[in-house]
C-alpha cells in the first residue's frame, strides 16, 4: 500500500478500534477498498482516504461507527442525515 501523501505527521492521530484518523489538515477513513486476486499474489488495499469538507479540529468519534465534526454526522466515513440515527 502506498504511503499517505501530505499527512502532517506531527499531529496525526488514529482513533483506536475505528477506521478514522486525522491530522491538523484532514480527516481520514478508508472510503474505497480495492481487492486484487491473482495466481501469484492477491490482497486488498485502501484508496481515497481523505474525507471532504470535514473539520479536523472538532472531529470526534462518538461510537458505533458514528463520528461528528460538530456540523455533520458520519457513519463509517460517509455523511449521514442525523434523522436516520435510531
Amino acid at each position: 500500500m502506498p504511503a499517505l501523501k501530505g499527512v502532517d505527521v506531527s499531529s496525526f492521530m488514529v482513533c483506536k478500534n475505528t477506521g478514522y484518523a486525522k491530522d491538523s489538515y484532514h480527516v481520514y477513513y478508508p472510503l474505497w477498498v480495492v481487492c486484487e486476486d491473482a495466481m501469484d499474489f492477491g490482497g486488498c488495499y485502501f484508496k481515497d482516504y481523505i474525507m471532504e469538507d470535514v473539520s479536523p479540529e472538532s472531529f470526534i468519534y462518538i461510537g458505533q461507527g458514528y463520528a461528528t465534526d460538530g456540523y455533520k454526522l458520519f457513519k463509517e466515513g460517509k455523511e449521514v442525515n442525523n434523522l436516520t440515527i435510531k
